[in-house]
């Protein structure tokens, strides 16, 4: 192994910019146009074993269509391969006002558990296709998504894809959304979309007269309490149970008196002079308005949210980016990139700016150390060379790039580093003792090649089972462990070369200065 290290740097010293230039810078540019294959995310997807199922159904469906829809769904879990337990919660509460991200009577969200993946023979991302295929049969439903737990890698995104429009007519932000759904359905990788509100929502709006009203000694108030405790129900009072927190009662009428807008038409209520048709003092207009409510900076606006299965982020902001392009917006409306792209984005950049702040400083750290601002740009010269083989692991083992990834290359850095570090200052003693240049290079490597390759041999072996996912939630270590052993199997070997000659190129630089 150390002759043919010592025979490659006697080949290539004469051949230097050769090697420099077509093939090591050349190969490394190679590498890095293969980063928007590779593909990026902020963290990598998990095989958790817990599935979450948010669903709606048809606008204007009472609580107990959406039970039955929920019981038929159930049966369809139940009868997965792996299934452990599930949670179900669906609808609010009867006559509560919801603010913040509370669901519709129409809306639900199931949480499954299954075995963990190494007692199934079928991945979470396979039972999820099996289970939505199977959903989306069943009448009733108006949109399901089917996605692991972790699908996004903070709770504050409310899916992988978010498209926000904003503007100040609901009306024209559900057109422009209906409009985008329709594109968004071709993005390949893109499992279900839903928008956050529709405009199908059915009101009835009861004006009451309020000269008539007063003549029966009646209030608003009063008339607006009749009609709440008739069809939505009022609380009466609490079923105490021991040890837990009771439930509460509401009578209210029965559904075949409360179903149709003429039950509504023809309440009695009760005033001093008697049971009146609510109908006497009111009169009644049917709306149609949206299912809910959202703003962002007091403008109002709709979200488009779409899940994925495990295809980078980047690969489906892509396809998104180019069809937002093609929508042409009025005046005054706007959209936004509220997914897992934005927080991707900022943490990259903050990412980023830690690592020039890094390189400057050990830049700064090894000039006293070498006595020169020029040796320790050579030492550096051998991250770029990790990259090679960072970007090829990433590819052939169909990882993404994500924060784990991040985290891989500066562990990798770390290493070549110090591996380069040992060599030039090696290389340096043997100058100081009177050998030539070329002399000192060749009993360096010959000398530091074995502590090199054991160096990479014993880390690239730790990090094998995690890189092959041994364990429940590897997943997430995995692309950091497929960083590290590709890219100390490949700057290892290109260290041994590259390291050396350009050592070899900084110093005719300075002779060349120092001689004119």
């Amino acid at each position: 192994m150390r002759n043919f290290f010592v025979a490659l740097f006697r080949f290539a010293v004469n051949k230097r910019l050769l090697f420099i230039g077509p093939l090591g810078i050349g190969l490394l540019i190679i590498s890095l146009k293969q980063m928007p294959l590779v593909g990026k995310d902020l963290m990598p997807p998990m095989d958790t074993g817990i599935v979450k199922i948010s669903f709606e159904t048809e606008p204007n469906s009472s609580i107990q269509h959406t039970e039955e829809v929920v019981n038929r769904m159930e049966e369809i879990i139940k009868n997965t391969a792996g299934f452990l337990s599930m949670a179900t919660t669906v609808g609010s509460e009867p006559g509560v006002i919801s603010f913040g991200a509370e669901r519709t009577p129409q809306q639900g969200l199931i949480t499954v558990h299954f075995v963990d993946r190494f007692h199934r023979k079928k991945n979470i991302w396979q039972i999820e296709d099996e289970l939505r295929s199977k959903f989306n049969k069943i009448p009733g439903i108006n949109y399901v998504h089917v996605y692991d737990f972790g699908a996004t890698p903070l709770s504050t995104i409310s899916a992988p894809i978010d498209v926000m429009i904003a503007g100040p007519d609901p009306k024209i932000l559900n057109a422009i959304a209906d409009k985008l759904v329709k594109r968004l359905y071709k993005v390949r990788g893109l499992k279900s979309i839903s928008k956050s509100w529709s405009f199908s929502k059915r009101e009835i709006h009861i004006r009451l007269n309020l000269e008539k009203i007063a003549r029966y000694g009646l209030s608003p108030k009063q008339i607006s309490s009749y009609v709440m405790q008739a069809f939505s129900g009022d609380k009466a009072s609490i079923l105490r149970v021991p040890g837990e927190d009771g439930y509460t009662i509401r009578p209210r009428f029965k559904r075949a008196y409360r179903d149709e807008i003429e039950d509504l038409v023809t309440l009695n209520i009760k005033t001093s002079k008697g049971e009146v048709p609510l109908n006497e003092f009111a009169s009644f207009k049917t709306n149609i308005t949206r299912t809910n409510f959202t703003r962002q900076y007091l403008s109002p606006v709709i979200d488009i949210l779409g899940f994925r299965s495990t295809t980078a982020i980047t690969h489906l902001q892509e396809q998104v980016n180019k069809i937002i392009k093609g929508i042409k917006l009025p005046a005054g409306y706007r959209i936004y990139q509220e997914g897992e792209i934005k927080h991707m984005k900022e943490s990259f950049t903050r990412l980023k700016k830690s690592l020039i702040f890094a390189l400057v400083l050990l830049y700064f750290s090894m000039v006293p150390t070498f006595k020169s601002f020029v040796h320790p740009i050579t030492i550096m010269v051998a991250i770029p060379l990790a990259l090679i083989g960072a970007v090829w692991g990433l590819l052939i083992t169909g990882r993404h790039f994500c924060m784990p990834a991040s985290m891989g290359m500066i562990l990798l850095s770390g290493v070549v580093v110090n591996n380069s570090i040992l060599l030039i200052d090696f290389i340096k003693n043997e100058m100081e003792q009177g050998k030539s240049r070329n002399e000192a290079i060749e009993s360096a490597i010959k000398i530091r090649v074995r502590p090199i390759i054991m160096t990479a041999l014993g880390t690239i072996t730790g990090m094998l089972p995690i890189a092959a996912e041994r364990a429940l939630g590897l997943e997430r270590l995995s692309p950091l462990a497929v960083v590290a052993i590709g890219g100390l199997f490949v700057s290892t070997l290109l260290t041994l070369l590259y390291v050396p000659l350009f050592f070899t190129l900084v110093e005719d630089i300075k002779r060349k200065i120092k001689s004119s």
